[in-house]
């Protein structure tokens, strides 16, 4: 049983084992079916390749057959041209005999048809070709930041190893237009050759700044070498030279701050592992240059890379051997420890920290080499990719991602297993591309395109350029290759005259959708991309959004909007500008969108395209607290509605007005003339721009004056805004409004980005100019009434007492309120207008020193020998002293204390002729050293003045009117005196007041008696020399033709108890020493006349008295 027991199990296990061979025998089968399938497979992929083959063998002998028929037709072509070079060139010939073999250069016309035309057309690609008058090959070309333009070298070979010695620089846009440099500074020739077998080029060009350049050259002083650089223009024109580096041990680079507007850094590598550097800042157009002092630092390896950062700092990665550091590997042998260190030059400061490791190796490694370094576009932070060559032979890529505290975030391995790598190029999508030359016939260099971890994405085939094996080439932000060769396009025929410029959009990344921003970090804005910016919403403040992919924090970067002139990309004004730490930036509670509030004046053209340009570090990451990258211009545009707002209309100009900061206007008092007319210009052109607004709506005089408003010396400006021409224009009110804003707003404004408008005070603004009605229209009625009211009072005055002269009192009034005008100009106004200062002390200090002598002049003579002026002074002493301290502003003030106002004894003042004499004298000079000047003052104030204000219009007012009564009351005073030495008047002689007659009776013992008749019967009776009429019925005065006091000092006064006088002597005759003959002769009209004469000292004032029918005259002689 046992036995039977184990036989079964035998049969079992051979079951089983029969059980899986059949298995084995069925996977067979289908493995050989798999097989099979295969073996079908490749059979159809190899009559595919066959088939394509063929294909590519049709399209080849199609491209041959063309290209055959098209250089037969380029031969044509050129024998064509051949024959017109030898014709002209028989004709130049003839023309420049005896001038050598000179040629001139033809200007550069780009060709947008190559002579080649291929029918094999990449979509992808977009090519021109540009024809030059002479060979010319293309040397370099490098890009301006971020989105060009290209500045290209090219060169002419005169031999193996020199070139011409001359620099032609082209600039090729993106929109293909092409735009050649006249760069004629003489660099030394030796720099176009090579040197030895140095291959370095000892001539560089970086682009700087957008319209600048830096050309390096090395030149030999003092038998010595230096590296120098020339500043240039895209006109060509020189800007600066600089003395680069005196250390030519290795030629030094520039290296362009992340904001071009920074500026660059120059730097060299000196022996001793010493890295030197210098700061520049950036070239403009207002001619502003700086230059730093020359720093050094140590590096821990001869390997080195500077880049900048996004911070405004730059970042110094240094790779070399660590001679004190090894580290024991079993088995292996003690090697040097490799190691890559970081140390950074940090913003404003210029603080160096100290260096970092970031990356380290202790296999056996020949070199280590640093590629790249750049800011790593999709994630925060920053990377290097480094090259080591391994002691086998094998090269590998290492991708060093660090921040920028110092700290390694992590390594990569990049999956490369090429040959060398030409460039690396970092996309700002992620990822990279590897330029390696291609030794492939029909591709000239291959693109290996690296996603951000390190795996090989695609390969991008350039196709072959002939005539060229390096070719410059590069990467715009977009994702757009760029590349120059010589020749044409896929063109085996040699053009040495003809280069190319060829563009690829590389579509397949490894990021699954391409960012339209140029930036991974934003999602979206508002408004977005093309999008329309509206000018009508009604809420307190306007605003834009940014919202970002994670979570950030405020930095110190700044977030500006541009308005594009004229629709050019390359002309953009400033409208605001600020950082987001500002009070108008706001961070959502999310902390991931943050919103810019606008000012008013920001959007204020209607239909009209603006652009928004974000720095880089606005702001920063919040895990990391690193620096995010911004948007570079013409990437988030937008325009603005065409709806116009409700403007108020102005038909007419208007004029306002800005002041100047006080250190600005002491240096602008310090100009002369000339110097501050183009000064104010200069602000004109650069408020002009602000708005901005054509020039030609805003103009200015270029007149100037002192603020009387404000104790520091600052100077205002005025500038006047036509009026506008067609509806579309900004309004002037507009304008007005606008700059007001901008310059109170200065910190956001562009007010503060140009160098003549950050001279202007903030706290001003940009007023609008008032006229003096506007400004002081009640004060202005209130004088206005005041003066009316006092002229209608004269006039009364002047009816109701005839004897009296009341227009003097106007007069005086107008002298006393001139003066405290005057003196209120000199304190406060004679400043304003620089060259009116001195001219108004003089016409104030001199005449009021001429008139206070003459005042107590005669106020002392007058008291010396005139006793019945004493007697009245005397009694009106109070009366004297205001108007002796009125004549100290001018002594016309005198003739108020005789002019008989309103009849008062107060104002009917004995004064002598003499005297009356010395005032009239006086009173013409002042009219000729005070009043006149002062009101010529006023004039020039007026015209020259750029803020008028009541004061000088006050005193305008009064030195005109006091001018126009002393003028022609003087002219017609001289009239009659003239017509008195000459003419014969009606006259009686009137008794004086009746206090002076009263003193005649007591003190003068020659007096007229009523009772002493002279008949006009022809008898006569005398008393005491009086003479009298016997009817003085017929008698009666009646008016007063004279303010001249009715008296005379030497003979007395004179007086008629009747009311009818006689201003002579008796017949006693009588002679004063110095006297004047004078004859009197009384005609009667009917009953003859009586005849009397005297000589002496006589007053000349008279008056008319006319009777019933007998008419009563004097004649008299001189």
């Amino acid at each position: 049983e046992k036995e039977k027991d184990i036989e079964q199990e035998k049969e079992k296990e051979k079951d089983i084992e029969q059980e899986k061979e059949k298995e084995k025998d069925i996977e067979q089968e289908k493995e050989k079916e798999k097989d099979i399938e295969q073996e079908k497979e490749k059979e159809k992929d190899i009559e595919q390749e066959k088939e394509k083959e063929k294909d590519i063998e049709q399209e080849k002998e199609n491209e041959n057959e063309e290209q055959e028929k098209e250089k037969e037709k380029d031969k044509e072509q050129e024998k064509g041209k051949e024959k017109e070079k030898e014709e002209k060139g028989k004709v130049n010939d003839k023309d420049n005999q005896g001038e050598g073999q000179k040629n001139e250069k033809m200007p550069y016309t780009p060709s947008k048809s190559p002579r080649p035309k291929s029918t094999k057309i990449i979509p992808e690609y977009r090519v021109i070709s540009y024809v030059e008058a002479y060979d010319s090959h293309v040397h370099s070309a490098k890009s301006y930041y971020p989105n060009g333009p290209i500045i290209v070298r090219l060169e002419n070979h005169i031999n193996s190893t020199c070139d011409e010695p001359k620099l032609n620089i082209r600039l090729v846009y993106k929109d293909n237009r092409m735009q050649p440099i006249n760069f004629d500074y003489a660099i030394p020739d030796f720099n176009f050759c090579k040197q030895g077998n140095d291959t370095k080029d000892l001539i560089e060009i970086y682009p700087l700044e957008r319209r600048f350049f830096l050309v390096r050259y090395v030149q030999i002083v003092n038998e010595s070498r230096q590296e120098m650089g020339l500043i240039v223009d895209w006109d060509g024109q020189i800007f600066r030279e600089l003395t680069l580096s005196t250390d030519t041990s290795e030629l030094g680079e520039a290296i362009i701050n992340s904001n071009p507007q920074r500026g660059f850094i120059w730097i060299n590598f000196i022996p001793n592992n010493i890295l030197r550097w210098t700061n520049f800042s950036a070239p403009n157009d207002e001619n502003l240059f700086t230059q730093e002092t020359t720093k050094e630092s140590e590096l821990s390896g001869q390997k080195y890379k500077v880049f900048p950062t996004l911070d405004g700092g730059y970042g110094i990665v240094s790779a070399g051997q660590k001679p004190d550091a090894t580290e024991n590997v079993e088995k292996v042998p003690i090697v040097p420890l490799w190691e890559v260190t970081v140390k950074f030059i940090r913003p404003h400061t210029g603080e160096i920290t100290k260096p970092s490791v970031i990356y380290s190796i202790a296999t056996q490694v020949i070199d280590i080499n640093i590629e790249v370094c750049d800011y790593a576009y999709d994630l925060p932070g920053l990377a290097c990719i480094i090259r080591i060559q391994h002691i086998d032979g094998s090269i590998g890529y290492v991708k060093i991602q660090f921040l920028s505290n110092g700290s390694t975030k992590n390594t990569v391995k990049i999956a490369f297993d090429g040959s060398l790598v030409d460039y690396i190029y970092p996309l700002h999508n992620g990822g990279y591309i590897f330029s390696v030359n291609s030794n492939n016939v029909e591709v000239n260099f291959t693109g290996n395109i690296y996603d951000s971890n390190g795996k090989l994405h695609d390969i991008w085939d350039c196709p072959k350029m002939y005539g060229q094996t390096i070719t410059p080439h590069g990467v715009f932000p977009n994702n757009t290759v760029w590349m120059f060769f010589d020749g044409y396009y896929q063109s085996e025929t040699s053009y040495p005259d003809t280069w190319t410029f060829m563009t690829a959009t590389i579509n397949d990344l490894p990021q699954p959708s391409v960012n339209e921003y140029n930036n991974l970090n934003i999602n979206a804005t508002n408004p977005t991309i093309d999008g329309v910016f509206s000018t009508e919403i009604e809420t307190e403040t306007r605003s834009i959004n940014i919202t970002y992919s994670n979570t950030i924090l405020l930095s110190t970067g700044n977030i500006s909007i541009f308005q594009y002139e004229q629709d050019d990309e390359d002309n953009l004004i400033l409208r605001q500008s600020y950082q987001t730490k500002s009070p108008k930036v706001t961070l959502s509670p999310d902390k991931r969108t943050i919103t810019l509030n606008v000012l008013d004046h920001t959007f204020n053209m209607p239909n009209s395209k603006y652009t928004v340009v974000i720095d880089d570090d606005a702001v920063k990451d919040l895990s990391y607290e690193e620096p995010l990258m911004g948007i570079s211009s013409n990437i988030w545009r937008f325009s603005t509605d065409n709806k116009q707002s409700i403007q108020e209309e102005l038909k007419s100009q208007e004029h306002a007005l800005v002041r100047l900061t006080s250190d600005a206007s002491e240096n602008f008092d310090n100009l002369d003339f000339h110097q501050q007319s183009e000064f104010v210009q200069n602000l004109l052109h650069d408020l002009a721009k602000c708005v901005p607004v054509p020039q030609e709506r805003m103009r200015t005089n270029s007149h100037s004056q002192w603020d009387p408003d404000v104790d520091s010396k600052q100077i205002l400006l005025k500038f006047r805004i036509l009026a506008v021409k067609d509806e579309q224009d900004i309004s002037v009110n507009n304008i007005i409004q606008t700059l007001d804003e901008m310059i109170r707003d200065r910190e956001i404004s562009p007010i503060s980005h140009y160098p003549y408008t950050a001279l202007l005070d903030s706290t001003y603004g940009f007023r609008r100019k008032r006229n003096v009605w506007e400004k002081y229209d009640f004060k202005l009625l209130a004088v206005g009434a005041t003066l009316l009211l006092l002229g209608i009072l004269a006039i009364f005055s002047y009816k109701k007492y005839e004897d009296g002269n009341c227009f003097v009192a106007f007069k005086v009034l107008l002298i006393a309120l001139d003066f405290g005008l005057d003196l209120a100009f000199v304190l406060v106004h004679s400043r304003d207008v620089l060259h009116l200062y001195i001219p108004s002390l003089l016409t104030f200090i001199i005449p009021l020193g001429l008139n206070t002598l003459i005042t107590f002049f005669i106020l002392i003579r007058e008291l010396s020998n005139n006793t019945m002026f004493y007697k009245w002074f005397r009694t009106y002493h109070n009366v004297a002293a205001i108007f002796t301290v009125c004549s100290i502003a001018d002594v016309d003030s005198l003739t108020m204390i005789n002019s008989k106002l309103a009849g008062l004894d107060a104002f009917d003042a004995p004064i002598s002729p003499g005297t009356e004499k010395w005032i009239f004298i006086v009173s013409i000079w002042n009219f000729i050293i005070e009043d006149t000047p002062q009101l010529i003052i006023q004039i020039i104030y007026i015209i020259y003045s750029v803020n008028y204000s009541i004061i000088p219009f006050l005193n305008l007012v009064s030195a005109s009117l006091l001018w126009i009564c002393i003028f022609f009351g003087r002219s017609y005073h001289m009239f009659l005196r003239y017509q008195d030495r000459h003419q014969v008047y009606q006259t009686t002689i009137r008794t004086p007041s009746s206090w002076l007659s009263q003193e005649r009776h007591q003190d003068n013992s020659r007096h007229f008696n009523s009772g002493v008749n002279v008949g006009v019967d022809g008898g006569s009776n005398n008393n005491n020399g009086g003479r009298r009429n016997n009817d003085v019925s017929e008698y009666q005065p009646l008016e007063r033709r004279s303010s001249v006091p009715l008296y005379n000092s030497s003979l007395g006064p004179f007086d008629d108890a009747m009311g009818i006088g006689v201003a002579g002597p008796s017949n006693n005759n009588r002679t004063r020493s110095g006297s004047s003959g004078i004859s009197y002769e009384l005609i009667g009209s009917e009953h003859g006349n009586t005849n009397t004469s005297a000589s002496g000292n006589v007053n000349n004032g008279y008056e008319r008295v006319y009777g019933k029918d007998k008419t009563l005259e004097m004649k008299y002689n001189v």
